[in-house]
């Protein structure tokens, strides 16, 4: 009984030490984090956009949760290509991130959006939200930086409707077999969405 109880406890210190190097690196780097990765960044946006649009359009309100936000790159992307010129969807965006200098960032872009807007500073693996809330869940190069990836992806599915979309994408140059098995059997009607970036993007109903 003692024993598990320390593996639980060398697990959990693990994670925690994983999880503080993250919001160290992301913290860091957050003021030039635009200049070094917006592009890339944008072209896999410019992928997603399809889908987006369609799940986005389908309601007259909208519930979108972008958990590793970032900078909010993704909401103005959103907001330039689909959402300024939309005036019968209501759209409400949180955007959830682990870095304080990364949602600081972000404050600065979605100042002057005229968008319903929440920025949520938390860990993935416990979101301070409710369940089955979210009609659309974005997770764009997040989930191979999580040491439970299985536990974080249980935790972020938790929070999407009953049909929810989720688009998920990961470096394909992590080649994480086990990453892919979680994904594709967590989510039914799997597909890959694109493998033109640097990234693999699947999409999904829960």
């Amino acid at each position: 009984m003692v024993k598990a109880s320390y593996t639980t406890l060398v697990k959990l210190n693990h994670k925690f030490k994983v999880k503080k190097l993250i919001q160290l690196k992301y913290n860091t780097t957050a003021p030039s984090y635009d200049n070094l990765y917006k592009s890339e960044q944008l072209e896999k946006y410019s992928e997603i956009e399809g889908v987006l649009r369609n799940s986005i359009l389908k309601k007259r309100n909208v519930a979108i949760l972008d958990a590793g936000c970032g900078t909010c790159l993704l909401l103005e992307y959103l907001y330039q290509h689909i959402l300024k010129s939309e005036k019968y969807t209501q759209v409400y965006y949180v955007g959830l991130d682990f870095s304080i200098g990364m949602l600081n960032q972000a404050k600065k872009r979605v100042h002057n959006l005229e968008l319903l807007v929440d920025l949520v500073l938390a860990d993935i693996d416990y979101l301070p939200l409710r369940s089955g809330v979210f009609h659309i869940l974005t997770v764009i190069t997040v989930i191979q930086n999580l040491p439970d990836i299985k536990t974080s992806l249980s935790e972020l599915l938790r929070v999407l409707r009953d049909e929810g979309k989720l688009i998920i994408s990961y470096p394909k140059k992590s080649n994480n077999i086990i990453l892919d098995y979680i994904i594709r059997n967590s989510i039914s009607g799997v597909r890959v969405l694109s493998s033109k970036s640097k990234d693999l993007i699947l999409y999904g109903t829960k």
